[in-house]
């Protein structure tokens, strides 16, 4: 039983050390640059892709974007805090409920953000033109196409 409860506290606390290295390897180095798929500029980027934006529509896009950006830099602080919540937990050894509840917790902040890109995304198609729309999507098409038989954010 001991064995059981050792291993199995073992095999959380690998799955959270990688989890953590990886979320570190994904969001920056440790000069605070980022890294990877981190360094997209979203809206922005997308933006500049498109054809024919006026400049009313890259004004309303960028406030949209500004107004999301504090909100996500204050849920992803939490998160940060939340996950060495989770690791402190972790190494006193805290029930399976206690745990669980953390875990929900987590769960529900990540919820929380991406139901606010998936909000903002939606109001940012809001503000282009049919033409426009049908082109974001050509361009995800592609870029779908582009990522297909890979593991990761596009792929598998």
């Amino acid at each position: 039983m001991k064995i059981r409860k050792t291993g199995m506290a073992a095999m959380i606390s690998a799955a959270v050390l990688l989890a953590g290295t990886g979320g570190a390897m994904a969001y920056g180095n440790q000069e605070g640059k980022f890294q990877g798929r981190c360094d997209r500029q979203g809206p922005a980027r997308i933006l500049k892709r498109l054809d024919d934006v006026t400049d009313a529509q890259r004004e309303q896009i960028e406030a949209l974007v500004e107004a999301r950006r504090g909100e996500m830099q204050g849920a992803k602080g939490e998160m940060r805090e939340h996950r060495q919540a989770m690791r402190d937990a972790i190494e006193r050894g805290a029930s399976r409920d206690e745990l669980r509840a953390l875990a929900d917790e987590q769960a529900a902040r990540m919820s929380a953000m991406m139901l606010s890109r998936a909000e903002t995304a939606q109001q940012v198609r809001g503000i282009l033109t049919e033409a426009q729309r049908e082109q974001l999507q050509e361009m995800r098409r592609q870029r779908m196409e582009r990522h297909s038989g890979k593991k990761g954010m596009y792929g598998e």
